[in-house]
Order: C-alpha cells, then sequence, then structure tokens
C-alpha cells in the first residue's frame, strides 16, 4: 500500500475555496500554524486553528465562534468565544497513514469551561481522480471523523481532501446517521491544483 502523507493534504498557504450553499473557507497563515475561518452567506461561522507536528502530524489546536445570546449577556468584552485545546490534547488529524488505518485520540479544551472528547478518524481511500464543479483533483484523500464531546452523540462527517487545498466535499453524520447536510466545492483560488 502507498503511504499517505495527510500533511499534503491540508492548505500551508492562503486559499479560498467556494461550496454550494453559500459556504466559503478562507484559509490564511497565523503566527504558528494556519486558521481556516468559515463563512456561510457572507456571515462568519467559525475559526479552526491548525498546525503540523512532527511526532503527531496535523494538530487543531483552537476553535473560535461567535458567541450565542446567554454568551453575550455574560461577557461583554469579547464578540467571540475561543476555545483552545489543551497542550497535547489537541484534536488530531493524522500524519503518515495508510488507506485502512484508524486512528483515536482524548482532545480537551481549556478553560473554566473546558470539555473533555474523543476524536476517531478512519482512513476510507485514497482515489486517483475525483471531480466536482472546481474541476478534476488527483490524488484524493477520503477519511471520515468522528468526535463526542462531554459525552455528547458522536458527531462527524465522510470527507475528501485534495493536497494543498483541504476539504473539497463533505457529507455529516450524527450516530454514524447522515444528516442530509453536505457541501461540495465550487471553485478555488488555486487554480494550478486542478487537474
Amino acid at each position: 500500500m502507498m503511504p499517505i502523507n495527510v500533511p499534503e493534504y491540508w492548505p500551508f498557504e492562503t486559499v479560498t475555496n467556494t461550496f454550494d450553499g453559500g459556504i466559503v473557507f478562507d484559509y490564511s497563515p497565523v503566527a504558528g500554524g494556519m486558521r481556516l475561518r468559515q463563512f456561510r452567506d457572507s456571515v462568519w461561522q467559525c475559526d479552526w486553528f491548525y498546525r503540523g507536528d512532527a511526532a503527531r502530524g496535523i494538530l487543531e489546536y483552537e476553535d473560535d465562534y461567535p458567541k450565542t445570546t446567554w454568551q453575550q449577556k455574560l461577557q461583554f468584552w469579547t464578540p467571540i468565544v475561543t476555545q483552545p485545546c489543551a497542550p497535547g490534547k489537541e484534536i488530531i488529524w493524522g500524519y503518515q497513514q495508510q488507506v485502512g488505518d484508524a486512528l483515536g485520540a482524548p482532545c480537551a479544551t481549556a478553560g473554566v469551561f473546558g470539555q473533555y472528547g474523543w476524536q476517531q478518524l478512519s482512513f476510507d481511500a485514497l482515489l486517483p481522480t475525483f471531480e466536482t464543479p472546481a474541476g478534476i483533483f488527483k490524488d484524493v484523500l477520503v477519511l471520515r471523523y468522528w468526535q463526542t464531546w462531554s459525552g455528547g452523540a458522536p458527531q462527524g462527517a465522510q470527507m475528501w481532501f485534495a493536497k494543498g487545498l483541504g476539504q473539497i466535499k463533505a457529507l455529516w453524520s450524527t450516530n454514524s446517521v447522515p444528516t442530509g447536510f453536505g457541501m461540495t466545492l465550487q471553485s478555488t483560488s488555486v487554480k494550478e491544483l486542478v487537474a
């Protein structure tokens, strides 16, 4: 079997990916890693921060979200909720893998309201090509992930990743049952990655 270098499938340069349903992913460098900023219908939804780690591969080390109404009442000084992961308990996304591998690890967010969770991955396929309305992509990684936090229902997705672009398709599920929500790449700012 051919080894899969998972970090090659995550952007480490500025990229904008536009999906159906009004979803846009903007990737941009930040100190110590990258930020994936998600918009839906031009409204900011969340930020995921990730970095490459020489021993553990891709680590998601912080998520930021808009505050809910009750959070806005409790805290006035910032419009966002910052959820850093506890050091050593970042959300894992893989490193040197093979098709058929499964990988799981505990994860935890830091702070007074920190949560404990589990991230589980399966590396299902490496497709020679995969087509979306944005074009045809070579060597597309198909993986599934599940996360559970503080005893909640496992939620996750089946995702297709193109080298250097990140996700190009995703189908979400709860308790392994498809939710009916998904997204497919319509265009990307990095044209040279399209076959």
